[in-house]
């Protein structure tokens, strides 16, 4: 097995040979889990950003000053 330590891999080649090894060493396996976690990761963040745009327009509501 290939540590990231043994060869100079940057950031995105160290994830994949995590992944690659995870999944046996099976390309599809390993590019498949690969996207299913960026994908919860971008829901994840989305949905974030959601709450915190909520939470703004609450707060511009609430100090609202009625002339």
């Amino acid at each position: 097995m290939v540590a990231a330590d043994d060869v100079h891999l940057d950031e995105a080649e160290t994830v994949a040979l995590a992944y690659f090894q995870a999944a046996h060493r099976n390309g599809w396996s390993a590019l498949v889990a690969l996207a299913a976690d960026a994908l919860a990761e971008r829901d994840d963040l989305e949905d974030r950003l959601r709450q915190r745009a909520r939470q703004i327009s609450r707060g511009y509501v609430r100090g609202r000053v009625d002339a």
